[in-house]
């Protein structure tokens, strides 16, 4: 299973659409939206043809149709999904990591810091996929998540509105 993972698009449809193609030659058969304008996640879904699952963010306070956390169970893998500011992730990933294990998943992905993250720490693979539209510290992107037998592989992809080569893996 292959999840394409983003966040933090604060409704840049410009940027949205230009990386529409991009993200669907990538071959994801799902989409996780970490919140900051889930609202983009359908427009995603729509634009890609894949389903999408999304949880709230700080700036979707209010919106009742999302979750403000989720476990998504992908082959044999159990994925913890979270905007991430209710885990004071700025501070570091500790608590996200945390909670990720109270929930005996073995992957916490996360955004609203609006940087790429990839690390394997205490038994969980945390990723943050950083923001396609509004990064901060690191350049735009997204990120990848392929699952396969109880296995996550996560990798961290730019987007500087066409393909490019650098990507970052880890296992």
């Amino acid at each position: 299973m292959r999840y394409v993972v983003l966040s933090d698009t604060h409704g840049d449809l410009r940027r949205i659409f230009a990386a529409v193609d991009y993200i669907r030659a990538l071959g994801a058969d799902e989409g996780l939206f970490l919140g900051d304008l889930c609202c983009d996640a359908s427009l995603l879904e729509k634009e890609l043809r894949i389903p999408f699952r999304a949880v709230a963010g700080n700036c979707d306070a209010g919106m009742t149709r999302w979750p403000d956390e989720d476990v998504v169970m992908a082959e044999g893998a159990r994925i913890f999904i979270s905007h991430g500011h209710r885990f004071d992730v700025y501070e570091g990933p500790q608590r996200l990591i945390w909670a990720a294990q109270e929930r005996e998943c073995t992957v916490a992905l996360y955004g609203h810091t609006h940087r790429q993250e990839l690390l394997h720490e205490q038994g969980v693979l945390v990723m943050n996929p950083g923001s396609l539209c509004r990064p901060r510290a690191s350049e735009a992107g997204f990120g990848l998540l392929d699952v396969k037998n109880g296995q996550a592989k996560g990798l961290l992809l730019p987007f500087c509105g066409q393909q490019e080569k650098g990507d970052s893996f880890f296992w």
